[in-house]
């Protein structure tokens, strides 16, 4: 299986995140995919006030048993609603955009750990991220 910059990974029940915006902290956000370059989070919609495209998050911290690493920012590359009114969850793409080598370098070796055990959970250029 060939694993690029811009695959991604299905981690829901694997991985969640903590990160700062708008003044506020958030904590055990779920992450319903990763990749090297980014991952996609779901946020009640109450929490997100403000959270639009090219909006910055800090300190975004990826919690997983399998994946130990600092903090990294992250800009918001799309926001969905399009489920909002029925589930109340927005769902945000995001793409880290100080992480460090090692950092994404860490994540593409999670991917791939993920990818081969779960073959079926991996997708490709899910956003089209430059």
């Amino acid at each position: 299986m060939s694993i690029t910059s811009k695959s991604r990974v299905f981690v829901k029940r694997e991985c969640s995140a903590r990160f700062e915006f708008g003044g506020k902290s958030y904590d055990n956000v779920p992450v319903l995919n990763l990749g090297p370059d980014g991952c996609r989070i779901q946020v009640p919609l109450a929490f997100v006030g403000g959270m639009v495209s090219d909006s910055r998050l800090e300190g975004l911290e990826l919690i997983s048993q399998a994946l130990s690493m600092g903090s990294t920012g992250a800009k918001v590359i799309r926001v969905d609603s399009a489920e909002a009114a029925q589930s109340g969850l927005v769902q945000a793409e995001l793409q880290f955009t100080d992480a460090p080598a090692a950092y994404r370098v860490n994540v593409l070796n999670y991917v791939n750990t993920m990818a081969q055990a779960k073959p079926h959970c991996v997708a490709h250029d899910l956003i089209g991220m430059p």
